[in-house]
C-alpha cells in the first residue's frame, strides 16, 4: 500500500516521456536500508505483484499505441510494396539518438516485436 501511496503514482507521472531517456536508469535503483548494495528487489516485486519501474514504462508505451493507433501510419499506408508486416505501424527512418529513444520510435519498435498472440489481446484491457 504504501508502494501505491508513495511511490507509484509520482512514477507514473509522465513515464511514457521520460522511461526511456538516457539516465533514467538513476530511477529505477532503489536501496532498501540494510540491504547489500546491490541487492534486487525482483522477489520482493513479484511477491507483491507490482511491475518494477521499466516494465511499467513498457506497459504504458503499449498502452499508449493500442489506445490511440490513429496517431500512427501502418506499413501499408506508407510503402506501396509490403511484405508480410503490412498491419505492423512504420518506423520512421532516422539515425538520431534522441529519437530513437524517443515514446514513439521506441513504443512502435516494442509494439511491433510483440508476438502475435499478445496483439490479439489489444483490446482487451485486463
Amino acid at each position: 500500500m504504501a508502494y501505491f501511496a508513495y511511490f507509484h503514482s509520482i512514477v507514473m507521472h509522465g513515464i511514457i516521456f521520460w522511461g526511456n531517456a538516457t539516465k533514467s536508469y538513476k530511477v529505477f535503483k532503489l536501496r532498501m536500508s540494510g540491504a547489500e548494495p546491490r541487492a534486487s528487489c525482483t522477489g520482493l516485486f513479484r511477491r507483491l505483484k507490482i511491475l518494477p519501474v521499466p516494465c511499467q514504462c513498457i506497459l504504458s508505451l503499449m498502452l499508449f499505441i493500442t489506445d490511440n493507433p490513429n496517431k500512427f501510419q501502418t506499413v501499408s499506408e506508407v510503402q506501396e510494396l509490403c511484405t508480410g508486416s503490412k498491419n505492423q505501424f512504420f518506423i520512421p527512418n532516422t539515425i538520431l539518438k534522441s529519437v530513437q529513444k524517443g515514446m514513439t520510435y521506441s513504443g512502435i519498435k516494442i509494439y511491433n516485436s510483440l508476438p502475435s498472440n499478445i496483439l490479439s489481446l489489444k483490446n482487451d484491457r485486463k
